[in-house]
Formats: C-alpha cells, structure tokens, sequence
C-alpha cells in the first residue's frame, strides 16, 4: 500500500503544465498587464531555480519584493552594530551581514580596523561565546522575519547571561507590504506571501491588509506547483477584484499560526 505522500507531486511535469495553461488563459482574458508582486527571497530562488518566468505568460508582471531581511536593514542599525564594534562590544552576526554598508562603514570595516566583530550561524552560539567570556559585553546583531525571530525570542526566553544582549533589526512582513502598498506608483495589484512567515503568523494576519488596501494576497509555498498554483489563484482574485486572503499552503499553514511560536 502506497503511502498518502506518493500524491504530493509539487514538482510533477504534466501538473506544471495544466497550471502554466489556465494561467496563460486568466492574463490572456484580463486584456492587459498584471503586476504581482512576492515579498520573498526564497519564492525568487524557487522562481530562479524551476525556470518559472517561463511559464509566465506575457502579460503578467511577477515583482521582486523586500523579501531579504538583510536588503531591508536600515542603515542606521548598520551604523549601531558598527560603533559598538569600535567600542570594544564583540559583535555577533550571521555572515551576510558582514559587508552590509552603513553610512560610513560596514562591520567588516570595523573588523578590519580591530573590532571584535564574528560570524556565527545561530542566536545560541552568539550565546555560548558570552557564557565563555563573561566579563565581556556581547551583542548579537540580529536580523530576518518571524521565522528567525521566533528563534531570538526562544534563546532570551531560555535564560540568557547578564553580558549578552541582541541589537534586534527583525523585520515584521505585513509592515513590509504596508510600506509597498503606500507606493502607488509600483501598482502592485496582488501579493504572494511567504509561505514559512505564515506558518508562524497564520494565514489570517493578512485579512486586515488586504480589507484596508483592497488588495488581496495568496500564501504560497516553495515548490513549483506551489508557485504556480498561488500565482494562478492570485490572478483570479484580481480579476475578480476579491481583496481576499487565500491560504494556497495549507499543508504547513494555519489561520491561527504556530501558537507556541507567537
């Protein structure tokens, strides 16, 4: 007896292909140009990777959006983590925060110049180096959406060493769409939301965006199909000028989220 999971095909070919045809024929009936837009760095590589532009018809506009948190890093924050560096405070960040520019600097300047600056791969390890130094400050420079934020909050919640504390610039991916939203020259016309940021926050924390922008977004996930599938069902929506939330992800999320999570 096959096992349920045998019907989970998310990168089946022929499926992949009724899905690029239905879609080809809602832009097809719109008569004009869709402008769509991801907030996810991991629905572009799933994008990249599978060749997805491809199976998007003309027509129809799928938009970068700021889906990396390290992008979206203001510079002053980059500036805070730079003159604790050159205070003497050993800083703690992943490594693609290392040559994020400041105003000025970036912490791999600071890191050149002397600062104690090391790239760590989790909030706990920036935690063990405080336990091992406990007569120096120790910062960690935290950066990501709910998903890695989730992460920060269980480490200080676990109990944490008086010289260690976090130089939080986590960002929240509603505020983000917010922001986007604001900009009406974008004309962005719908939103695919990330899938794994909705799996903490549930799919029902995007009702009061799309309510109060008119615009209505889909959660998608990662493979393929998932891909299309969102992109197809957020089409019709359009279309049909429903400013709805559409949970196209439903194996991972919830309307509630993940409650010890939260």
């Amino acid at each position: 007896m096959g096992s349920p999971f045998d019907e989970l095909k998310f990168r089946d070919p022929e499926r992949a292909r009724a899905l690029s045809g239905a879609l080809r024929r809602e832009v097809e009936a719109a008569g004009r140009t869709l402008s769509l837009m991801h907030v996810c760095g991991s629905h572009e590589q799933a994008i990249a990777r599978f060749g997805l532009r491809a199976a998007f018809p003309r027509g129809l506009d799928v938009i970068m959006g700021p889906g990396c948190p390290v992008c979206v890093t203001d510079t002053p924050e980059v500036d805070e983590a730079v003159a604790l560096a050159a205070q003497g405070v050993r800083v703690c960040t992943y490594g693609d925060m290392l040559r994020l520019p400041g105003t000025v600097r970036s912490l791999a300047d600071a890191q050149a110049d002397g600062g104690n600056v090391e790239v760590v791969y989790s909030v706990a390890q920036a935690v063990d180096l405080a336990r091992a130094r406990p007569a120096e400050p120790v910062v960690f420079f935290a950066s990501g959406f709910e998903t890695t934020a989730v992460a920060t909050a269980a480490v200080l919640l676990s109990g944490v060493p008086d010289n260690f504390s976090v130089l939080s610039s986590h960002k929240y991916v509603p505020a983000a769409m917010d922001v986007v939203s604001e900009l009406k020259e974008t004309n962005i016309e719908g939103f695919i939301a990330a899938g794994h940021a909705a799996t903490i926050t549930g799919w029902g924390i995007f009702e009061p965006f799309a309510a109060r922008t008119r615009t209505p977004v889909v959660v998608a996930g990662f493979e393929p199909l998932d891909v299309l599938a969102a992109v197809l069902e957020l089409v019709r929506l359009v279309r049909a000028r429903r400013p709805e939330v559409v949970n196209c992800y439903p194996r991972c999320v919830s309307k509630e989220g993940n409650g010890p999570a939260l």
